[in-house]
């Protein structure tokens, strides 16, 4: 399957082609350094090969707003019902996760923006204000968008 692997863009870069054994980090890479943009998420499945839209995206445009929010897990209630407040519009997303973390329960949530960090921490305001323990949100490049899930997709495994 490997031997099928390959990434090519249309000349629009409104179209690509991904062959069989590509791996999706390996796409969106491509993609990247291609000033394009997959318009599929992050969730490929398994496939031998796909035809996508992508559409013409300069790298200084190809940002986002993202990272994890860590709650203690007396706020649990509060995370909860704020999660409810924000309009998710269509350049936003946002997952709730309970872990444990040195023994004791936390609330993880990965915000999601596509667009500026002032704007993306207003919309998001009403889980910021909580106080997370730990915010490493940042604007980042969307060849690194999905770096977090990486230990889920590990080459031969």
């Amino acid at each position: 399957m490997r031997a099928l692997n390959h990434v090519s863009f249309n000349y629009a870069r409104d179209q690509a082609t991904i062959g069989g054994g590509t791996l999706i980090s390996e796409a969106i890479q491509v993609a990247y350094a291609n000033n394009a943009q997959l318009t599929t998420g992050p969730n490929f499945g398994v496939v031998t090969s796909a035809v996508v839209k992508s559409k013409p995206v300069p790298q200084a445009n190809n940002t986002a707003w993202l990272g994890q929010l860590i709650y203690s897990g007396d706020r649990l209630e509060r995370v909860v019902s704020a999660v409810n407040d924000p309009k998710l519009e269509p350049e936003m997303n946002v997952f709730l996760y309970f872990a444990i973390s040195e023994s004791k329960p936390v609330v993880l949530l990965t915000p999601f923006y596509y667009g500026n960090e002032a704007t993306a921490r207003r919309k998001f305001a009403s889980l910021l204000d909580i106080g997370p323990l730990v915010d490493t949100t940042a604007v980042t490049p969307q060849n690194h968008w999905n770096d977090g899930a990486g230990r889920f997709c590990i080459r031969g495994g």
